[in-house]
């Protein structure tokens, strides 16, 4: 139900688009928004932008996925950042390969990977993973999932679902393919994620079409952002520390033809980078917390307006007294 009211949403606005677009309505006249988001808990620091400039609805539409670009690349590493620290910290890699005879119908192997993930939600009620598919020299499929939400997943219990869901017959298959292991920092599994599961795999078949990633169990996945409303400046100045940062981490430059909007930076330091980007006030602000996870009524993300700090975990201010910071003295209370 949850999909197909998503799914009627979105063919909803693309019809409001193409409506707009026949009567030649303009949107030139509409004021620009800024703001930021941040995860708290997460390294994710992105500026948004919307009515800068006039857009055209685009007349050709999405055709058959056949490869993994950058783009998806880019929102694959952007769904880890925004996933809390401690709880990658506690996930868990599972790696699922096909034996020597394997299916080249695109169809067959992501029925595998959905029956796969109904035995795993089935165990696990509250679990979730994001998955990405790769294929071998030989052209064989195979994918790598962070399994987020179970603590413990044992070894026998992964080969025994996988082998009944592809039903190899084959004794080899059984005790070789899957493997699991632990992951114990967030750091490590997001240069796991880098490196591998988000890698442009250049050996894809001519014969494969779909989606090479995505989400199970996407409402329980424990990840969740801050929107901070800006202006122009602090949004340029924000875009330009966003932008230092992508160019001082990359070994080469990458000749981009648009800047980077979002970065991977820690929680805390991404509250500092917006608070001397907009000039936020010492008191708290009112800010939009968009949640995905198990708290979350409906499954669906969840807004609210709460205390920027309070929610952020930030120091609350401190009473007046002979010792003041070096905050407080340069903006003392009206």
């Amino acid at each position: 139900m949850e999909g197909a009211a998503r799914h009627a949403e979105k063919v909803l606005r693309a019809r409001r688009r193409e409506a707009r677009a026949a009567l030649g309505l303009s949107t030139s006249h509409i004021r620009p928004h800024y703001w930021a988001e941040v995860s708290p808990a997460g390294q994710y620091l992105a500026v948004k932008s919307t009515g800068v400039r006039q857009c055209i609805t685009p007349k050709n539409k999405r055709g058959t996925v056949r490869t993994f670009s950058r783009r998806s690349r880019s929102r694959i590493l952007k769904t880890f950042a925004m996933i809390d620290s401690t709880a990658l910290s506690r996930s868990l890699f599972v790696t699922l390969t096909y034996p020597k005879v394997f299916p080249r119908e695109p169809s067959i192997y992501q029925a595998h990977l959905q029956a796969f993930s109904k035995r795993l939600r089935r165990q696990f009620p509250q679990s979730s993973a994001v998955w990405k598919l790769e294929f071998q020299k030989r052209g064989a499929p195979h994918y790598h999932l962070l399994v987020l939400g179970v603590p413990f997943l044992a070894r026998q219990w992964l080969s025994k679902a996988w082998y009944e869901v592809v039903s190899s017959h084959d004794e080899r298959h059984y005790r070789a393919g899957t493997q699991v292991a632990r992951v114990y920092s967030a750091r490590k599994a997001i240069s796991y994620a880098a490196k591998y599961i988000a890698k442009i795999s250049e050996s894809v078949p001519d014969w494969h079409t779909g989606r090479f990633w995505g989400a199970i169990g996407r409402r329980y996945l424990p990840s969740h952002r801050l929107q901070w409303p800006l202006e122009r400046r602090g949004f340029a100045r924000l875009s330009r520390v966003i932008r230092h940062l992508v160019s001082s981490r990359s070994r080469q430059a990458t000749g981009a033809r648009y800047p980077p909007g979002w970065c991977f930076a820690s929680g805390g330091r991404g509250v500092v980078l917006i608070e001397w980007a907009a000039g936020l006030p010492w008191e708290p602000c009112k800010t939009a917390l968009i949640r995905n996870g198990p708290d979350a009524k409906g499954g669906g993300p969840e807004r609210h307006a709460l205390p920027a700090r309070e929610r952020l975990g930030a120091p609350a201010p401190q009473p007046p007294g002979k010792n003041k910071s070096q905050h407080e003295r340069a903006c003392p209370p009206q």
